[in-house]
């Protein structure tokens, strides 16, 4: 009997009603769920921004960090430090990003952030 394959038992029709899925048990699960699709938009935006004196790294990993943190901003490309202004407790930074928003968000959701004193589209 070695070498000589087993029979397996007839599948139960349980069995193949949890293998199968007929097309109207499809279509009913199908209408039941939503499609969630994400959307992203990409920004060129020209920034003020107040970044707290005494943060660890660059001026530059403060301004990212400050960006990453606002709820419309799923992603920071790129950022490029134009001035910067301190005072007795922030720094003040000119700057312009490239940013992903998430779900729909827009330059008005980035002003809301906490740090972002100004966020306008980029010229040019």
């Amino acid at each position: 009997m070695r070498g000589s394959p087993r029979a397996r038992p007839p599948a139960s029709d349980s069995t193949l009603d949890s293998h199968r899925c007929p097309t109207d048990a499809r279509s009913n699960r199908a209408e039941g769920m939503m499609a969630i699709q994400m959307t992203t938009t990409e920004v060129e935006t020209d920034l003020r921004l107040r970044i707290a004196r005494g943060d660890a790294g660059s001026l530059g990993d403060g301004a990212r960090q400050l960006l990453e943190q606002t709820d419309a901003v799923e992603r920071v490309e790129g950022i490029d430090i134009e001035t910067m202004r301190p005072d007795a407790f922030d720094l003040y930074v000119d700057a312009t990003a490239r940013l992903t928003l998430a779900d729909d968000a827009d330059i008005e959701a980035v002003r809301e952030g906490f740090g972002v004193e100004r966020a306008d589209p980029a010229d040019g």
